[in-house]
């Protein structure tokens, strides 16, 4: 009877240490993992092992990433950089030698001519007005002759013809239109005499007017621009011929342009030192200039404009040498600019102390010819024109001296007037360009002659200002974006995605093992206070409403609980072994839950202890 009641005992127990687990989330395969059944505890074995191993390869996975990204960051710049100085080089056969040889862009020359819309007050002392007519625009087809190479193709010889065909489609008006401007046989001889004896004046004035020229001329554009045929100038090559001097046969301000071969060229191809590609060596066979009155000013410095080296930056000044003013000139940075919104490009310009007189930027003293030096924005470039009083400046005398602007009428200088190449800095190409020049006279006044007797002093007078172009088209333009830029854009991208995925990784890994520490932490932490006794198929917990919940797989000791026999008959012992075989003693878990060992007995447990006192 004793064993009956003990057994039911123990399965009413049970049943309540079941309701208590189930509302704490414990299961009975948790108090005792052998009940747990193998695919459990299969699931719970690779879970065990993937955690760490999902670690670790997330880990590996960011730190991987972030080095790779180390690495393309750290190489790639120099193998583009490479590649393209490797690309550049004028070799013949290759695209820039191509490129440079028969250039595929259209390039443009614009012609605005000053007419003189009150000829007869100018020629009476009166300030003349202007208004200019045009343009005039011309296609430009370049066609390079006498190309060689040296021994180790370092060096290339050329000369240039270039051809100009009039395109009315782009033009204000027909070649033929008329302009009242200055005569410039006038002009030019009554220059070469101003400093001869009266005598070789009196016979210059005789052959003005038997010709009958005056200050003034109108002519059609065509015949200023590229030429025209003079009486006079005719009669006068015999003479000089005897004075061992030669006369061109037509009068125009570029006679001698259209279709001509150019001056002959050695350049640097880029290759051994891409850093010097397109440097002039020689121009006209001489490495220096002669007319100049400084070694500096007669230095041929740069490229001629059409290329510069590779890899420019915005703190490089960019020089070349214009042949179009006999000297070289430096451009600076201005402004990032963009080609047909596709590609970057830096703007340069000349700046304005390049025009500046002697006085302002005492470099510019060089320029000075014959100890006469002119006010700011004029370049006298008579000495490389056979002597003709031919000056240079920037349109309507933008950026010159206020006494210039002053003395005429109808002039509106401005910013749009510069000179500007855009320039791709990875490759150094011009990929749009505009050179804006004046062409102007100086006319001197001479009692000797009747049209000069009336001018007060000194004129630079403008016959023309010029707009020469280029721009690289649209599909050009994306052709080279699609080949050169996004490439390098495209890695650029990925590189830092890369970086930033790797990074991302380590942090999740990171963060986990963090958020792994603090549940570790924190569970070895509530231990101590939340050990419970729950061991094999008997399980006795306090039914107090402050008991705490059984963790999963923690013992719990509870003395109040304790089952103990206190037989008094010997043979009454073995009935309290049976008993205390199957129950767990309650002194063995005493020390570990001191804290509750001050809680009463609850009912089953002190109908235990009764039961088993009848017993005994």
């Amino acid at each position: 009877l004793t064993n009956i009641k003990i057994d039911q005992l123990l399965s009413k127990d049970r049943a309540s240490s079941k309701i208590m687990s189930d509302s704490a989330g414990i299961h009975e395969t948790d108090l005792n993992p052998s009940y747990a059944p193998t695919r459990k505890r299969s699931k719970q074995i690779f879970a065990c092992l993937l955690k760490p191993l999902m670690f670790g390869v997330t880990l590996s996975l960011g730190l991987l990433l972030i080095v790779v990204s180390i690495v393309l960051v750290a190489v790639f710049p120099s193998v583009f950089r490479s590649r393209i100085a490797s690309s550049m080089p004028l070799v013949n056969g290759s695209f820039t030698f191509k490129a440079w040889n028969s250039p595929s862009t259209p390039i443009y020359m614009q012609f605005w001519l000053f007419n003189i819309t009150n000829p007869q007050e100018f020629l009476a002392g009166g300030k003349p007005l202007l208004n200019d007519v045009g343009p005039f625009t011309y296609q430009e087809r370049r066609v390079k002759s006498g190309v060689e190479f040296n021994s180790n193709g370092s060096v290339l010889r050329y000369q240039q013809s270039t051809f100009y065909h009039f395109r009315r489609d782009l033009s204000c008006c027909w070649e033929d239109t008329n302009v009242k401007t200055l005569n410039l046989m006038y002009v030019g001889l009554t220059h070469k005499m101003q400093y001869s004896s009266i005598h070789w004046k009196t016979i210059a004035n005789n052959l003005l007017r038997s010709g009958k020229h005056r200050l003034v001329m109108t002519r059609p554009a065509k015949q200023i621009l590229w030429g025209y045929h003079d009486l006079l100038l005719k009669t006068m090559q015999p003479i000089a011929r005897l004075a061992g001097a030669t006369l061109k046969s037509e009068l125009g301000l570029f006679a001698d342009k259209n279709g001509s071969l150019g001056d002959p060229y050695q350049i640097r191809t880029g290759a051994g030192d891409v850093n010097r590609l397109g440097e002039i060596l020689t121009w006209k066979g001489l490495d220096r200039l002669l007319h100049w009155n400084s070694s500096q000013a007669n230095m041929i410095n740069g490229t001629d404009g059409a290329m510069f080296p590779p890899f420019v930056s915005r703190s490089d000044l960019l020089y070349l040498f214009s042949s179009d003013i006999c000297r070289s000139i430096y451009l600076k940075y201005r402004g990032d600019v963009m080609l047909h919104n596709t590609v970057p490009l830096y703007r340069f310009q000349a700046p304005a102390e390049m025009f500046m007189n002697a006085t302002l930027n005492p470099s510019n003293r060089g320029f000075c010819l014959d100890g006469r030096c002119l006010d700011s924005g004029v370049l006298n470039i008579s000495a490389c024109a056979d002597g003709a009083p031919i000056l240079m400046s920037q349109p309507h005398f933008y950026q010159a001296a206020a006494q210039y602007q002053d003395a005429l009428g109808g002039l509106s200088p401005g910013p749009e007037f510069d000179t500007v190449l855009d320039v791709e800095p990875n490759t150094g190409l011009v990929m749009r360009a505009a050179k804006r020049l004046q062409i102007n006279m100086a006319v001197t006044p001479s009692r000797q002659f009747a049209d000069l007797q009336n001018l007060n002093s000194t004129l630079i007078m403008p016959l023309a200002w010029l707009n020469e172009s280029a721009c690289l088209d649209p599909e050009s333009a994306e052709k080279f974006r699609a080949g050169v830029l996004q490439p390098r854009d495209t890695v650029a991208r990925v590189q830092w995605s890369l970086l930033a995925i790797g990074f991302l990784l380590c942090g999740l890994a990171v963060l986990c093992l963090g958020f792994k520490c603090r549940r570790r932490y924190l569970r070895q932490r509530a231990g101590p206070r939340s050990l419970r006794l729950c061991a094999g198929k008997a399980s006795f917990a306090s039914t107090s409403s402050t008991a705490s919940p059984c963790k999963r797989g923690s013992l719990v000791a509870n003395p109040g609980n304790g089952l103990v026999g206190n037989g008094s008959h010997g043979g009454d012992r073995d009935d309290n072994t049976a008993a205390a075989t199957l129950l767990p003693s309650a002194s063995a878990s005493a020390s570990a839950a001191a804290d509750a060992a001050s809680q009463p007995l609850d009912d089953e447990a002190e109908t235990a202890e009764t039961v088993i006192g009848a017993g005994a």
